[in-house]
């Protein structure tokens, strides 16, 4: 046996077990062909199955994979316990999980083991990229599996895995998917690849500096450019065309005979003009900041006096209002007001006999509706209060003398009802004539009540009495509410229409509240307010601003080259046409931005910016630039020459990069053509297995062939389904359930076939599901076949299956056990218990 077989499993905590357990799959200690995993689901075969991929690859794919749909995004997968269950047994306190494989390879005995110690993350357990822990004492044969299982573990769940998931995924494979499925079979093209992606790779590579080359010419063409037309513009600079430089200093240190830094050009003098350049340049945006500064200072001056114009005009025509409302508080007006309108709202909606005296206590205690009340009414209201308690007093002493009279007995209730309610029935009468109790003409001649007071006696007439006293004290009590409420509603009604015609009065005054407090004035009058002009005059006078120096500072800050002040040159372009409002927000900005400047004259201190001419400081600044151009001109005509030469090696640069673009394209054509023509070779050689081992599993089909052959673009595969009637058809269209399953197994077996490694051990979780009878019967003809060759002409060396129906499992033992094949039987009864029957 030179090829790799499992004879022994050993497991802990993993999945679906708990604690340690262990599984040989060997017979008088020779591995067996087909081990059989049966019983009912969620026992613990797939996770067998899973544990054997696990120990070979480090992860188990399936899981891993539905564990990634349901929770795609990292903040899913910290939510707590997202990825318990995934490979360590939930059961288990113990952290361990391993999985060893003791393996029979070249008639040597090995271990193969693979361990994770749970710490935050079980996800982490099925990232595993690395090879499982060899243990074997000849070294030589440790690399040689080594190597081999780096090769094929890689694919392991695509090529050593069949399972009812895998066969139901088939329906949505396009021809990438296709392709892929039998990649693992063009491993002679591996090389041939690789030779392409790196050729790919110096392509992209190239393109790449190409395209950085590019933007470096940019760079140097956009320079030169500059320096072409500040060459230009050098053109116009004649050295005889020169203007006399004031000679008044502006700072101490300042060459007021500049022109004789054009005759000493050494690196001294120049860097003199430069300093000097800066500090005036300093000096000019100083000067233009405080002309700015104080032309901003101006228009709010003037800004202000047009308000002081528009306040004088409405205070003379609404002096009449503001003597009126002279000592009056609105504030307070408001409060009173909102005090008036909760009371007058009690009046109106709730005032009834129970509260009445409450009310009143409220109305009392506000000092200013008690005043405007007056004292007169206040006295007859509190009259009324002590009327209505007094009666009320009357009132409970009449019900307390009732109450000796009254009696629960129905005839009582009845006739005293009859003498309460005499006049009631007497207004009956006047419509009616008989009677309503008894019918009786006679009732229109008889007394109403006569025979009722007679059978109540003497007492109750008495009772009658204290009846209409307590009415009589009801009437006067509401005829008092009714009084009260009238009154108090007529006071609020006035006291709130007092408060609103002085509210009303004031909105007369919100434009002068407006202006004054723009100006910032709390109290005004004329003397005030005249004042307040002389002062904003005042001040406008000491500015020196003159519509000169405005055009001037304007004229300047459109020219000005500093970059925050760009976003306003056109607004400065208008200015003219701009209110004062508009023209002071536009400054205000601008000064803002000089301010963000920070501009300052380093140990200058005796530049005093506000005695200096600003177009003294300008002409001094263009005098020195333009000797600086004319120092330039020269260094400007070199570096065009420069950048000219460095454009001319870049073009080349670039030039040399697009042949070997060219070139490699070229060549990366011919590559995939070559692939692309030996792939077609290859499938050929795939397709003539696929198709017969279909046919063998399918006895009863209206599918004639199994067609697969190589697409067009790149990495792509079609299968195609022949019918009865010579038809191409996709295959994902037509196939039935158990159609697929045969197919899905088809390419599985296939696959094998052209396997010729040293692992030929393949797992079978389920395959058969919705595969009828007969299909069945074939497949499993095929497999016990397969397995009677020797090791030298078999295909599949050790073959692990798993199913949880009772008659496939006999049918199995049946054939397998009769052509005398090795095999054992392990059947699952129940979480993680299994028994070994065979």
């Amino acid at each position: 046996m030179k090829n790799l077989y499992i004879k022994k499993v050993y497991i802990k905590n993993f999945r679906g077990y708990e604690g340690e357990k262990q599984f040989d799959f060997t017979s008088n200690n020779k591995p067996n062909n087909l081990i059989l995993l049966s019983g009912a689901n969620g026992y613990g075969k797939t996770s067998l199955l899973e544990a054997i991929e696990w120990c070979l690859t480090g992860t188990v794919k399936r899981v891993y994979n539905d564990y990634i749909k349901r929770c795609p995004t990292s903040k899913e997968q910290q939510i707590q316990d997202s990825d318990k269950g995934l490979i360590k047994n939930t059961n288990s306190i113990d952290n361990e999980i391993y999985v060893k494989l003791n393996i029979l390879y070249k008639e040597k005995e090995m271990n193969l083991k693979r361990e994770y110690i749970v710490v935050d993350s079980e996800v982490e357990g099925l990232k595993l990229n690395f090879m499982p822990d060899i243990e074997s004492e000849d070294g030589d044969i440790r690399e040689e599996l080594r190597s081999y299982l780096i090769d094929t573990i890689e694919n392991f769940y695509d090529n050593f895995i069949c399972s009812y998931d895998k066969n139901v995924e088939l329906y949505s494979k396009g021809r990438k998917e296709i392709y892929e499925i039998f990649s693992c079979l063009y491993t002679e093209f591996k090389e041939a690849n690789i030779i392409k992606d790196r050729l790919v790779t110096i392509k992209e590579n190239l393109l790449e500096e190409k395209l950085n080359s590019e933007k470096e010419m940019e760079k140097i063409i956009s320079e030169r450019n500059k320096y072409e037309n500040l060459s230009k513009e050098m053109e116009g600079i004649n050295s005889d065309l020169r203007e006399e430089y004031p000679k008044n200093r502006v700072f101490n240190e300042e060459v007021v005979t500049p022109y004789e830094f054009i005759e000493n050009t050494n690196i001294d003098s120049q860097k003199n003009l430069n300093n000097q350049i800066a500090i005036l340049q300093s000096i000019y945006y100083l000067k233009i900041k405080d002309n700015t500064e104080k032309l901003n200072s101006k228009l709010k001056y003037e800004y202000n006096l047009i308000l002081l114009e528009q306040l004088e005009n409405e205070y003379n025509s609404k002096l009449h209002i503001i003597e009126k409302m002279k000592g009056i508080n609105i504030r307070e007006i408001k409060e009173e007001k909102d005090k008036s309108e909760i009371l007058y709202n009690k009046v109106k909606n709730s005032l009834s006999l129970d509260n009445i005296e409450i009310i009143l206590d409220e109305i009392i205690q506000e000092d200013k509706i008690k005043e405007f009340i007056g004292k007169g009414n206040i006295k007859i209201l509190l009259e009324y209060k002590n009327n209505i308690k007094s009666n009320l007093d009357k009132k409970s002493l009449y019900n307390e003398r009732k109450s000796l009279y009254d009696t629960n007995s129905p005839v009582m209730l009845v006739m005293r009802y009859i003498i309460d309610n005499t006049d009631t029935l007497k207004e009956y009468r006047n419509a009616n004539n008989k009677c309503p109790v008894c019918g009786s003409e006679e009732f229109k001649n008889s007394e109403i009540g006569t025979i009722a007071k007679t059978f109540l006696g003497e007492k109750d007439i008495e009772r009658q009495e204290i009846i209409k006293k307590i009415k009589t004290i009801e009437m006067e009590n509401n005829n008092i509410l009714k009084k009260v409420s009238g009154l108090l509603t007529s006071k609020f009604q006035e006291l709130i229409k007092y408060y609103d015609d002085i509210l009303e009065l004031n909105k007369e005054l919100d434009n002068i509240y407006s202006i004054c407090m723009l100006l910032n004035m709390s109290d005004i009058n004329k003397e005030k307010i005249l004042i307040q002009k002389l002062f904003y005059e005042q001040e406008i006078k000491g500015l020196k601003i003159d519509s000169s120096c405005e055009e001037q500072t304007i004229n300047s800050l459109e020219m000005l080259d500093l970059p925050s002040i760009e976003k306003f040159k056109e607004r400065l372009k208008g200015y003219a046409t701009l209110n004062i409002d508009e023209q002071v927000k536009l400054l205000t900005k601008i000064i803002k931005e000089f301010e963000n400047q920070n501009i300052k004259l380093e140990n200058i201190s005796e530049v005093n910016i506000e005695e200096e001419d600003l177009k003294n400081i300008e002409t001094k600044l263009n005098i020195c630039k333009f000797i600086n151009c004319l120092i330039n001109k020269n260094n400007v005509y070199q570096q065009i020459i420069e950048f000219q030469k460095i454009e001319k090696e870049k073009q080349k640069e670039i030039g040399d990069i697009e042949k070997q673009v060219t070139k490699l394209k070229s060549i990366i054509k011919e590559v995939n053509k070559t692939i692309k023509d030996n792939e077609k070779k290859e499938i050929e050689r795939i397709a003539e297995p696929l198709d017969k081992i279909y046919r063998k599993i399918t006895r009863n089909t209206n599918i004639k062939e199994i067609r697969l052959k190589r697409g067009n673009g790149q990495k792509l595969s079609e299968l195609e389904i022949i019918d009865s009637n010579d038809k191409p058809l996709p295959f994902g269209n037509i196939l039935s359930a158990g159609q697929l399953s045969t197919l899905s197994i088809s390419i599985f077996l296939s696959k094998a076939l052209l396997n010729d490694g040293n692992l030929k051990c393949y797992l079978m979780d389920e395959p058969i599901q919705t595969m009828d009878d007969l299909n069945i019967i074939s497949f499993i003809d095929l497999i016990r076949f397969e397995l009677e060759n020797d090791e030298d002409e078999r295909f599949i060396d050790q073959l692990i299956i798993s199913t949880c129906d009772n008659d496939l499992e006999k049918l199995i033992m049946h054939k397998i056990k009769s052509f005398n094949i090795p095999i054992c039987n392990y059947n699952f009864q129940g979480q993680g218990r299994y028994e070994r029957v065979l």
